[in-house]
């Protein structure tokens, strides 16, 4: 029921023209008063129930902090109900249909915000009138700034949402005096700069010999601001990480430029922990993509560091059988004859038992070698050629291998980087509800 609707309401419940003069007031007022006891439930037969309706209505929406977990609001609580102690006959005080007395000179029902930060009584400034008919009905329009404490489930930052609860209690009297009631809900007026107040809903309960009413408040963060300035920024550095090896070796920008990411994703992470509450309960899935993404920048500055170690291996350092699967080495089709073997053997000085005089040349040494296929000093010449012949089949250098290095962990790192994060954005936004908890 909108606020212009209560309004109505209470203007035609009182729309009959009065002609009654001031002293005809006067003299109602004083009669109503007389003997009339406003800390006493305004009930003639005293075991009956007083029920009292009321229409909330939210005004405005002032701030909501997380980081405090406070929500502060205006709110007000016209309220409605029957006293059976102001009733009169309107004829006999010139038409008289309508009266105001001060909060204070009648009684109104003890109604506490238990949910707010302070324990606020409505209507404790005694400010408000309350307004009755002939017959003996009241309205009563208090309203009050608020501050509710609220627990925010920031497990979807910046897509989360929340449950803030406005808990009512008439913390004096028991379900056997006092019934409270809600008639409607108005936040037709709420506009939030950040937020969307989705939906209020309220429930009655009666725990512990107590009337309740529970006002749940449903707020919803507009991510576009946090997806623009930090999300969006976040997930193009990650993207970036891959990059650091398309970066020539030789350039001396690869540790750098791995490290800035890193320090850059850092920088993010702070930021962010400026907006969630420090003792979140779980953690928001956004700082655990961030460590993800900071981890992985650490892994990559590692890699690079070790990729550059490789790229610069001396020439002499042999290039193993598992360097040349990784390097995807060129190999030749022709395999050096044995002649050739065995002048690389002797030039490496691995042959040392041929007598000087068979080294006049080179030529009758390998003859000499070639007749003899034995073993020379322990070396099985037949096997060694062999060995030789599998070696110099392929030629890779140290570069060659750390480019194709290179290429692996570009892919690799493109993948997990890519497709995490994708899957995580799409789940970070699509999976934010609101949570509800057991009061």
């Amino acid at each position: 029921m909108k606020l212009s609707t209560v309004l109505l309401l209470i203007a035609v419940a009182f729309s009959t023209v009065s002609a009654a003069t001031y002293s005809q007031k006067n003299q109602l007022e004083t009669d109503l008063l007389t003997d009339y006891n406003k800390n006493i439930l305004p009930l003639r037969n005293q075991s009956d129930t007083v029920d009292v309706s009321i229409s909330a209505i939210i005004y405005t929406v002032t701030d909501i902090d997380p980081i405090k977990g406070v929500v502060i609001l205006t709110m007000g609580f016209p309220c409605q109900w029957n006293d059976e102690l102001i009733q009169w006959n309107s004829t006999d005080y010139g038409g008289v249909n309508r009266v105001l007395l001060l909060q204070d000179q009648a009684w109104t029902p003890s109604i506490t915000v238990v949910s707010s930060l302070d324990q606020t009584l409505i209507g404790e400034d005694n400010k408000h009138k309350v307004l009755y008919n002939a017959n003996g009905n009241a309205w009563w329009t208090p309203h009050h700034p608020l501050k509710l404490l609220c627990t925010f489930y920031m497990k979807y930052w910046p897509f989360d949402k929340h449950i803030c609860k406005l808990v009512m209690v008439t913390i004096d009297y028991s379900t056997s005096d006092v019934l409270l009631s809600s008639t409607s809900i108005d936040y037709s007026l709420v506009s939030i700069s950040e937020w969307v107040l989705e939906d209020v809903t309220v429930e009655r309960s009666f725990p512990s010999y107590y009337s309740f009413l529970t006002y749940q408040l449903k707020f919803k963060r507009d991510p576009a601001f946090y997806v623009l300035t930090l999300l969006l920024p976040i997930t193009l550095i990650g993207f970036l990480l891959p990059f650091v090896f398309l970066l020539p070796s030789d350039s001396g920008e690869r540790v750098g430029f791995s490290i800035t990411i890193m320090l850059s994703l850092a920088v993010f992470l702070t930021v962010i922990s400026d907006e969630i509450p420090r003792t979140t309960n779980p953690v928001a899935l956004i700082c655990g993509y961030i460590m993800m993404l900071t981890i992985s920048s650490v892994i990559v500055c590692i890699m690079t560091i070790l990729n550059l170690k490789l790229h610069h291996t001396s020439n002499k350092v042999r290039v193993g059988k598992f360097w040349r699967v990784v390097g995807w080495c060129k190999c030749s089709s022709r395999k050096p004859t044995l002649r050739e073997l065995i002048l690389k053997r002797i030039r490496k000085n691995s042959v040392k038992d041929i007598p000087n005089n068979k080294l006049k040349n080179m030529h009758t040494a390998v003859l000499s070698i070639m007749e003899s296929k034995t073993e020379v000093n322990g070396l099985d010449i037949d096997k060694e050629t062999e060995n030789d012949i599998e070696e110099d089949k392929c030629e890779c250098t140290w570069p060659d291998i750390s480019n194709a290095v290179d290429k692996y962990l570009f892919i690799f790192t493109a993948i997990i980087i890519a497709f995490p994060s994708v899957i995580f954005l799409s789940y970070l936004s699509l999976a934010s509800d609101y949570q509800t908890e057991e009061v």
